[in-house]
């Protein structure tokens, strides 16, 4: 990093160097610990990426590599909405690349007010791209995550036919499995992805998972482990090893999992509710209130955040602090979401638990006037 410095300093218009001060920034970053104490350095070293795709951006603005990797840059930051505007840029300056399409896929997979358009970009990646298998599983997480399973599975399955080693196939496959309760299979899938590639960390997280389902909670824990050996930086991995050490009763490290999961990928909001379900457990109702707020803001489209700790357990509460706090972020949310008929059920159902039976019904009979299903 060093180095790119100098020559980029004293080279400001050659592109090599400033795509290696931006490339070299980005490593670095990955590579730093997800220890508390880092996750400034590690912030720096991103911000630092990003002004160095800037400048190669400004020698050559059409320059479409440069875009997707200051995009990935941005999602790093948590920064979703420039990740989105310059993939979307990627795409205008080379629209018959269907790596683009795939990449701008992973990025937005998860953010729920997308889920039109990112299936739009799957299918197109796929067009342009048939015979590619990674393109096929990319689609087939689109469409799980949109609840079409069966079209999901069809896409994991062709993904197979074109490369029966694909190790991503074999993982959603698990994963297929798993939410149907067919663990014989679920396993199946998994060991074979290890089996393909035992330096893989994905194999290892998708048999985690299934463990985990499986309540085998020690055997979840060692391939989590085995998954972070093989990429620390894997937020995902980190969630959900912390979701087993809750169950371990392992609670002050499943915290700092959580939390190092938060920095590893800032955009992550439904590790914010957990760890919020976690902080409320011990009683620190300020802590966990400013988790459920965050995990709100960064995903307005999730209403479940407002029933996420149970509504219950909410009214037993004795902060008057928090359960006012929860009213509160349940406005919020029907006001983000434009009064949505789930919006209005999950208002409804907080309120309903804290007596409030009146505005409850109000928000139900709302709800149903919006969709009578």
């Amino acid at each position: 990093v060093e180095r790119y410095q100098e020559l980029a300093a004293e080279y400001p218009k050659s592109r090599d160097y400033a795509w290696g001060l931006a490339a070299a920034t980005k490593g670095l970053a990955w590579q730093t610990s997800s220890a508390i104490d880092s996750v400034e350095r590690r912030q720096s070293l991103l911000k630092q990426s990003v002004e160095a795709w800037s400048r190669c951006l400004k020698l050559n603005p059409q320059d479409a590599k440069a875009l997707q990797e200051r995009a990935s840059v941005y999602w790093m930051l948590g920064d979703v909405k420039s990740a989105q505007a310059d993939m979307e840029r990627a795409i205008e300056c080379d629209p018959g690349n269907p790596d683009h399409y795939a990449q701008i896929c992973r990025l937005l997979r998860n953010e729920i007010s997308a889920g039109a358009k990112v299936l739009e970009y799957a299918e197109q990646a796929v067009r342009l791209d048939p015979e590619n298998a990674d393109y096929r599983v990319e689609l087939a997480v689109i469409l799980a995550n949109q609840r079409k399973k069966n079209a999901s599975f069809a896409q994991l399955q062709k993904a197979l036919e074109l490369d029966p080693k694909c190790v991503a196939a074999h993982c959603r496959l698990s994963r297929h499995h798993l939410r149907q309760r067919n663990f014989d299979q679920a396993m199946a899938h998994a060991d074979q992805a290890v089996e393909l590639n035992p330096l893989d960390p994905v194999g290892y997280y998708f048999r985690g998972l299934v463990y985990g389902d499986l309540y085998e909670n020690p055997k979840a824990l060692k391939d989590l482990d085995r998954a972070l050996e093989l990429s620390p930086r894997e937020g995902a991995i980190r969630s959900y090893r912390a979701d087993i050490l809750c169950r371990l009763e392992r609670y002050e490290e499943a915290e700092e999992e959580y939390t190092a999961a938060i920095h590893d990928r800032p955009a992550g909001w439904h590790v914010y509710k957990r760890r919020a379900a976690l902080r409320f457990k011990f009683k620190r109702y300020a802590e966990s209130m400013a988790d459920l707020r965050e995990a709100l803001r960064r995903n307005p489209g999730d209403v479940g955040t407002v029933t996420w700790i149970s509504p219950t357990f909410v009214a037993k509460c004795p902060s008057s602090e928090f359960r006012d706090g929860m009213k509160a972020l349940a406005d919020e949310a029907v006001q983000l979401n434009k009064g949505s008929a789930d919006s209005r059920m999950a208002r409804a159902t907080l309120l309903n638990a804290l007596g409030d039976f009146a505005k409850a019904t109000a928000d139900l009979e709302a709800a149903h006037a919006k969709s009578p299903d």
